[in-house]
């Protein structure tokens, strides 16, 4: 017996067969992802930005700024890394540096606009990368975020620190890995492993965000919405791994062909442990809440709506290994900070990348919840609270942003170190100066050899590394080579810093040095020409007048003196 089939009626004649058709999803009236407004959002990001940054481009510069930008100095001139200079990490920074110096100049100016494009460059990608993980309003949150997180002052944001070149490379990291793990493509995994080194080889804290990407692809393929394919994640975790390891042995065979494999292992790696290892856990974790309670109170909103957004996505239709990342990649941004536990401030712009990923991922979850109560509710209601979160930070610091006072950003960031007296002797010398001549710092405050325009006469051009511990560096052997330069050909001018954050005299120093240099002046016929006398925070008499400099007794209890030598 046979089923009855269903007869279908036939169309009669002259007539077409209706098929019924799909129903169109209606496209919604407003859409975060028109093109129009993600230009106009990104375009306002940028104009802020570059108006605010053009404000910082002259403020003086502090000495990690200063020894860098000279080093990459340096290295355009042809000296080789630990042999023609010293300096405690990987040769990253000073080939980056060198980049930014060739393309803009060692000036402030110069220095700071390079600065305020990798800056920029940080904050596109951002967007991307937000964009990527989640949607246009995300990515473009991810980058309003960045920019003024970036900015901060207790986080020194106004500087051309490395850190602002480590978010750059870790963001890159982070774009070119999602889009591998997306494509499968080889290269993919392996430009996202490059960068991810440089990230280290500017600032060896990257070890961290290597790491990070590395967890990344694991959890991956382990939380993914395929079935766990072991062969492909090995495959292209070996892949990325090559990238970073391929990276560093490029750089270790460049320092090998140069002779300073040896001695580069010894500055980035050795020599740090003892800088690493000078702090106990109570006096860290005392500098970690002082940090983290200037930290707060500039940016505690930013904190509190990235973090809710880790919990609401769980609640969202996200993917699992997404859901997984954020708490991962905030943990090992946080992480990025403690090597050593002196949590400077400038440290904490290595989390700002990951918060502002994270603030990003909030307005896209309470998007995607609320929308299911009222659509527009859910377009709207996220971006509006963001956006008051902005504008509160904007006007939370107006001065510092549209109207800064130098003195008192440099004095509220770093207190009473001689960072503004440094660059106006350092102007005072340049006046005096010759190319060609030489200046020896007895300080730590290299941006004085590119304030006057004068050169380091020797390897030792950072003095602290003069005055560590002789129970676990070579300090003894680096004074007895810092006197044999200076005593075979003595330079022109002369810095000694009365200042005992700027000497950094460690315990078990060799300290004889001091009064080796008394005589050294009176040997060579220099004179002094200027003195700079701190009387208080914030306030310092600079006089440069042959006639008073005679005569005038130092009154405070920090001062420095300019020395120039005289031929007879």
């Amino acid at each position: 017996m046979t089923k009855k089939t269903k007869k279908t009626k036939s169309p009669k004649k002259g007539q077409v067969r209706q098929t019924p058709r799909k129903k169109v999803a209606e496209k919604p009236a407003f859409s975060w992802d028109n093109p129009i407004f993600v230009i106009v959002g990104l375009a306002a990001i940028f104009l802020l930005v570059f108006f605010i940054r053009l404000q910082f481009l002259e403020i003086p510069m502090e000495r990690d700024e200063g020894i860098y930008t000279y080093t990459g100095k340096l290295v355009l001139q042809g000296k080789t890394p630990y042999l023609d200079f010293y300096e405690q990490r990987f040769p990253g920074t000073f080939y980056f540096y060198a980049i930014i110096v060739m393309f803009f100049g060692s000036s402030l100016k110069g220095v700071a606009f390079g600065f305020l494009l990798v800056n920029l460059g940080t904050i596109f990608l951002l967007y991307l990368l937000g964009k990527r993980l989640f949607d246009d309003l995300a990515g473009l949150v991810a980058g309003g975020s960045f920019a003024l997180l970036s900015m901060t002052q207790a986080a020194s944001g106004f500087t051309r620190q490395s850190e602002h070149l480590v978010t750059l490379f870790v963001v890159a990291g982070l774009l070119l890995l999602v889009q591998a793990l997306k494509s499968e493509r080889k290269l993919h995994f392996l430009l996202s492993g490059m960068f991810f080194c440089f990230a280290f080889l500017t600032k060896t804290n990257g070890l961290f965000f290597i790491l990070l990407g590395g967890f990344s692809v694991l959890i991956y393929y382990l939380a993914g919405e395929k079935p766990i394919d072991f062969k492909k994640m090995i495959l292209n975790a070996t892949w990325y791994s090559l990238g970073v390891f391929g990276t560093f042995g490029i750089l270790c065979l460049l320092m090998l062909l140069q002779g300073a494999l040896g001695e580069m292992f010894y500055w980035a790696v050795e020599f740090p442990r003892a800088y690493v290892s000078t702090l106990s856990f109570d006096k860290g974790m005392e500098l970690f809440w002082n940090a983290w309670g200037k930290i707060s109170a500039a940016t505690l909103p930013f904190w509190i709506f990235g973090f809710v957004g880790i919990g609401a996505l769980f609640f969202t239709k996200t993917a699992l290994y997404k859901k997984i990342w954020m708490p991962v990649w905030i943990f090992f941004a946080c992480m990025s900070i403690t090597p050593g536990m002196y949590f400077y401030g400038h440290y904490w712009l290595m989390i700002m990348p990951i918060l502002a990923i994270l603030c990003g991922a909030s307005v896209y979850a309470a998007k995607e919840l609320l929308k299911g109560v009222n659509p527009m509710v859910g377009l709207f209601v996220p971006a509006i609270l963001f956006l008051g979160i902005m504008f509160h930070n904007i006007g939370q610091h107006s001065g510092y942003y549209f109207s800064p006072n130098y003195d008192n950003i440099m004095l509220q960031t770093y207190g009473t170190n001689p960072f503004p007296e440094s660059k106006k002797l350092g102007d005072f010398i340049a006046t005096r100066s010759q190319p060609g001549d030489e200046v020896v710092l007895f300080g730590s405050e290299p941006q004085v050899y590119l304030y006057s325009g004068c050169e380091a006469p020797n390897k030792h051009m950072y003095f602290s590394y003069l005055v560590q511990d002789t129970t676990k560096t070579n300090a003894v052997q680096w004074q007895e080579e810092f006197k044999q330069d200076l005593s075979a050909e003595p330079p022109r001018f002369l810095v000694f810093f009365n200042h005992g954050i700027s000497l950094l005299v460690q315990q078990n120093a060799k300290r004889d040095l001091f009064t080796w240099v008394n005589g050294f002046i009176q040997q060579n016929n220099y004179r002094k020409i200027g003195t700079v006398d701190m009387l208080a925070p914030g306030q310092s008499n600079y006089i440069f007048d042959q006639d008073q400099v005679n005569t005038y007794q130092a009154k405070g209890q920090q001062n420095i003196d300019i020395f120039e030598r005289f031929q007879q």
